[in-house]
């Protein structure tokens, strides 16, 4: 189907039940509804996918030294979230308080720079090990900026 100016846009099918059997029906999506609804709903998984990394417990991880820069932005057995650096510096962000005894931004900051070296300097590992990484950064990242 085409819209205004030539371009071609999706085409929603919808098929239903009626009391007749099988009807199907075709409807354009304008171009403006398009991308409007596609930029919410990216957002809206991103967001998602944020809430997700917030919560998630210490990555399982293969390369060594990868698990060497991990393995310290994790405590087991905390009772802040998940153990993670990054829910330290949430729980500072929000009360004001340090967590242990010591404020973690600077914590943070030091990790990601680290994981972004290890990242660079590793551009063959194992996509789980730079998955991982790449989840921890932008954890990090967010609880830096109050999310």
């Amino acid at each position: 189907m085409a819209a205004a100016g030539g371009a071609t846009l999706a085409v929603a099918l919808t098929i239903g039940l009626g009391a007749g059997g099988l009807a199907a029906t075709e409807g354009a999506v304008g171009l403006g509804e398009a991308a409007e609804g596609g930029a919410a709903n990216i957002a809206a998984h991103e967001a998602y996918k944020d809430g997700l990394r917030a919560a998630m417990s210490k990555p399982a991880i293969s390369d060594s030294a990868l698990a060497k820069l991990i393995d310290p932005l994790y405590r087991p057995n905390t009772s802040v979230g998940s153990g993670s650096t990054a829910a330290a510096v949430r729980q500072e962000l929000t009360t004001g308080q340090p967590v242990g005894g010591a404020f973690h931004s600077q914590k943070a900051a030091d990790g990601i720079r680290s994981l972004e070296k290890w990242l660079t300097k590793n551009p063959t590992a194992r996509p789980g090990d730079r998955a991982a990484a790449e989840n921890v950064i932008r954890d990090m990242s967010n609880a830096l900026q109050g999310r």
